[in-house]
């Protein structure tokens, strides 16, 4: 993948905030009524190194970067946003879950 297609970019939007959501309401946790909106700010391929004067791109990943707002509900009085946003993306199982569940 070289880019994402509006249709795409939409499609990715629309999946990360409902994995966000899942992972957070269907947990009968100390956080609950999450709604998140994601809004994808720019796409691009990551470097790669010049062989021969030529760039090889079939094995560089594609990264998007995204803003999101999330709103919630809790009953911890601590809770860190930071961890809030990304604990759905901190095992590489979750993220292999997202990838295999939510965007193929």
């Amino acid at each position: 993948i070289t880019e994402l297609t509006e249709s795409e970019v939409v499609t990715f939007e629309e999946q990360s905030a409902n994995f966000m959501q899942d992972f957070y309401n269907y947990d009968a946790g100390a956080i609950f009524d999450v709604v998140a909106t994601v809004d994808v700010t720019d796409t691009f391929l990551e470097a790669s190194d010049m062989v021969g004067g030529q760039r090889f791109l079939q094995d560089n990943p594609l990264i998007v970067k995204y803003t999101t707002e999330i709103t919630y509900r809790t009953s911890d009085p601590n809770l860190d946003a930071q961890s809030l946003v990304s604990e759905p993306f901190a095992s590489e199982e979750s993220r292999n879950f997202f990838v295999d569940q939510y965007l193929k």
